[in-house]
């Protein structure tokens, strides 16, 4: 136990010896680094064994974040929140188990585990997205202001932008991670996604052009 407690410190510049304590500052220093450096944030997280801790509580943190914008967006509406957090979360259980798959494919070698932490990871950038959306619609149902006013349409312009930019962040680390995981070069992980991507959008399609 001295071992870790002396590893984690060593990795987070000092810290607590409590386990549990040390658990949470290790889930949220990887967490605060992903976006910047996602390679080297999921390596630290698999080198001390926290990738299941860390995968889920981002999961279900991006997820009752994109819960609450969908809540405040549909007159909050309880079953709004539930469907989007649903949603969410299914796509972090469902993704990671595609993109393991298509790694393989071009070679890869990394632990489900890993590739979930990356998927889960580059999601980050959506949390500040989210929280921002949210603030919006919290405004306009406390001061009543209508949608077609100058400042929200101005506003939601610009917050329209800041999620079209973290989109392509959100993008970046995903190949960053996932090359990581999978011992992959980035080309060949920006070619699982790409190939991923496009066989999921395969099946959307031939899903809607069924006759109902």
């Amino acid at each position: 136990m001295g071992g870790r407690g002396m590893e984690a410190n060593r990795f987070f510049g000092g810290g607590v010896s409590c386990p549990a304590m040390e658990s949470g500052t290790s889930i949220l220093g990887a967490a605060v680094r992903y976006p910047l450096r996602p390679a080297a944030a999921l390596r630290g997280v698999v080198e001390r064994g926290a990738v299941l801790p860390f995968a889920a509580a981002l999961a279900v943190t991006i997820s009752a974040g994109a819960g609450l914008r969908s809540y405040l967006m549909n007159d909050l509406s309880p079953l709004a929140f539930g469907l989007r957090f649903a949603a969410a979360l299914g796509g972090f259980v469902l993704l990671p188990l595609l993109l393991a798959g298509g790694g393989r494919l071009l070679g890869g070698r990394g632990a489900r585990g890993a590739v979930a932490a990356a998927v889960v990871g580059s999601g980050i950038p959506f949390v500040a997205v989210d929280l921002l959306w949210s603030g919006f619609f919290g405004a306009i149902h406390v001061t009543g202001t209508p949608l077609h006013e100058t400042w929200a349409l101005v506003s939601m312009g610009v917050l329209a932008n800041v999620e079209r930019l973290s989109w392509a962040w959100a993008l970046v680390a995903l190949v960053a991670g996932l090359a990581e995981a999978q011992g992959l070069s980035r080309l060949r992980a920006a070619a699982s996604v790409a190939v991923v991507g496009a066989a999921v959008a395969a099946v959307v399609f031939v899903a809607r052009s069924l006759p109902s």
